[in-house]
């Protein structure tokens, strides 16, 4: 567990929050994507999907990332926004604790029913 607290730590209150501050949208946030710097920080990468979000721009609505971290917003093809950031984050912090993701499914459509109906 002080592999996963620190994971969260790290990327939340460095990372993630950084991006996030900066209106950055990374949108494939997934393990294959959190490198190990030679100095044993985590660092976020790969923003080729990420997206600038404007001062007056809330949510984005494109289809993209890696489907396994997909939020229930992204899965419904809904508005989202940094939170399906987070989302992917604690999927990769189940993944990390259960040493599994914590969905699985035979397709990429079965696997989008496994979030459910996000909050209206």
């Amino acid at each position: 567990m002080v592999q996963v607290y620190a994971l969260k730590k790290s990327l939340t209150s460095q990372g993630l929050k950084h991006l996030h501050e900066k209106r950055i949208l990374h949108r494939d946030l997934k393990p294959a994507n959190i490198l190990v710097a030679a100095d044993g920080r985590l660092v976020i990468g790969d923003l080729g999907l990420g997206r600038a979000m404007g001062p007056q721009t809330h949510f984005a609505r494109t289809t993209v990332g890696t489907p396994l971290y997909f939020s229930p917003e992204i899965c419904e093809e809904r508005p989202y926004s940094f939170k399906s950031d987070v989302w992917a984050l604690g999927c990769i912090m189940y993944e990390l604790a259960a040493l599994k993701t914590p969905f699985r499914a035979a397709n990429q459509l079965a696997l989008a029913k496994f979030t459910g109906p996000s909050p209206s």
